[in-house]
């Protein structure tokens, strides 16, 4: 089994938060793929550790079309220390960079949202 899903898996398994943290920092060498598509989604709805946007960032250099709804799912989440919408925003980054009509009209729902920020930002990326 690859290194890194045995990694994230006995994160997810066991809750260690560190566990996490450390098969996520093995991303610094290219090791992801979307073998970990799936692991990294059902982390993503896990709330014993913090780091939603390590996942999400992954998530975007993977591109992988089947973790749309979840990044969607995830960019409506308020996280009470998230005053400035850094999870939404990372997660209309990672849609845009998907760039299938999916994701793209993923980002066009947020540029609908009543929360100003995400709205904004939606736009912004639409845009661009």
């Amino acid at each position: 089994m690859d290194e890194i899903l045995h990694q994230l898996l006995t994160a997810k398994k066991t809750k260690n938060a560190i566990l996490l943290e450390e098969a996520l920092y093995l991303y610094d060498d290219g090791n992801y793929s979307a073998l970990h598509t799936d692991i990294l989604c059902q982390l993503l709805q896990e709330h014993w550790h913090d780091r939603h946007e390590d996942i999400i960032m992954t998530l975007e250099v993977i591109k992988d079309p089947r973790s749309v709804e979840d990044i969607y799912t995830t960019s409506l989440s308020i996280l009470e220390w998230d005053d400035g919408r850094s999870l939404a925003k990372n997660c209309v980054w990672t849609l845009m960079a998907i760039n299938t009509s999916e994701s793209i009209g993923k980002v066009k729902l947020l540029a609908q949202s009543d929360d100003r920020i995400i709205k904004e930002w939606a736009e912004l990326n639409l845009r661009a």
